[in-house]
């Protein structure tokens, strides 16, 4: 279950003119497996204005349309939404389990790296979310990522992805590190990413493998494998606007072979748990170039 509010726009609000702000209107291409509900009186697909929401009852992976109406013709189609998870299974997937089964070299490690997706902050699209070996914006559609979130429900016990990233604004500045399943970056602020380190660790590290893909502007795209990655553009400056990100499971022999030089970290004592919600922000489209985007941008539940 997840509730989607409609929090704010900068078209109206409570303050200045809140019917200068767009209606939201809501809908699912596998209807039979969603349900919108709706407060007493109000429609059930439809947010009239900030301080609306909905209540999505879903009962496997789906992908919900928004559809931004301004109020009057021309007018705004600025509107902030958050997607929160309300159940334990909002934030753990859909009837997985939590229980982790033990190792049994390749296979399992390949079993226990299903289901991972990347959160991404993108420039001027709001937060979207991307299933882990595809590309967040990349050399077809480049577009500045401000920030990004790892997401693995059935993260093995004794394994950690940590993530590190750096900013240039005011001098290049590294911000705190997150661990799965928390944010590292930033949000709204214009501020890109220059600079993103990965790594593994814990005593499950050796059982898996980083591989990633990077794209900084003006710069040809990076490719890099290991428990531990670094990439950044040639100056260090250049903002980074495609990321590819997956995580494999190897037997130990490969993953001595493949993993770099680096020690295996110590898995932290603490550990962050799931971000508290989804941040959705719609604002109005740039124009696409023609043919269709190889990596479309997409808002799930």
């Amino acid at each position: 279950m997840f509730i989607l509010r409609y929090v704010a726009s900068n078209a109206g609000n409570s303050t200045t003119n809140p019917a200068a702000a767009p209606s939201i209107k809501v809908s699912s291409h596998d209807a039979k497996d969603v349900d919108l509900i709706a407060w007493p009186g109000a429609s059930s697909n439809e947010l009239l204005g900030p301080g609306d929401g909905l209540v999505l009852r879903v009962s496997r992976d789906t992908t919900i349309a928004i559809e931004v109406i301004p109020s009057r013709a021309g007018g705004s189609v600025d509107a902030e939404l958050h997607l929160e998870p309300v159940s334990r299974l909002a934030h753990g997937g859909f009837g997985r389990s939590n229980n982790v089964a033990p190792a049994v070299g390749r296979g399992a490690s390949q079993i226990e790296v299903d289901g991972i997706e990347i959160l991404a902050h993108v420039s001027r699209r709001g937060d979207v979310v991307i299933p882990a070996g595809e590309w967040i914006c990349g050399p077809e559609y480049p577009m500045a990522i401000e920030g990004i979130e790892i997401r693995w429900p059935n993260r093995p016990r004794g394994l950690e992805i940590t993530t590190s990233v750096s900013v240039s604004k005011n001098g290049l500045r590294n911000l705190p590190v997150a661990m799965t399943g928390a944010f590292a970056g930033t949000r709204g602020r214009a501020t890109p990413l220059t600079g993103i380190e990965l790594s593994l660790a814990g005593e499950r590290a050796g059982d898996f493998i980083l591989r990633s893909d990077a794209l900084f502007l003006g710069s040809a795209v990076q490719s890099k494998r290991g428990r531990s990655v670094s990439m950044s553009g040639p100056s260090g400056r250049e903002p980074l606007v495609g990321l590819r990100l997956s995580i494999d499971g190897v037997s130990r022999g490969d993953a001595a072979q493949a993993a770099s030089a680096a020690p295996i970290q110590e898995l932290p004592k603490s550990r962050s748990n799931w971000s508290a919600g989804g941040r959705v922000r719609v604002f109005r489209g740039l124009k696409q170039r023609e043919g269709t985007s190889p990596n479309p941008i997409r808002n799930r539940a």
